[in-house]
């Protein structure tokens, strides 16, 4: 099983940029190492988007942003 530290959580969180501020406000962003830990629940488990437990936050926002760090470090190459 993956374990991070807090320290490690912390610095990838700081890789990812906040999304820009919106004039009408909207939704608070969600929790970056929550949602980090979410996306390194699945890989590690294998699981299906599904199956995610609640504690790492909306099923959606995890898969969301698993989309976008992916896509980000295919662009980069």
């Amino acid at each position: 099983m993956l374990i991070l530290t807090d320290e490690q959580l912390d610095w990838i969180a700081a890789k990812i940029p906040d999304p820009p501020a919106r004039p009408k406000g909207g939704r608070p962003c969600a929790d970056k190492r929550r949602t980090l830990r979410g996306i390194f629940w699945i890989l590690d488990n294998g699981a299906k988007w599904k199956d995610l437990p609640s504690e790492f936050g909306s099923k959606s926002t995890v898969h969301r942003w698993f989309g976008g760090v992916a896509l980000s470090e295919h662009r980069r190459k």
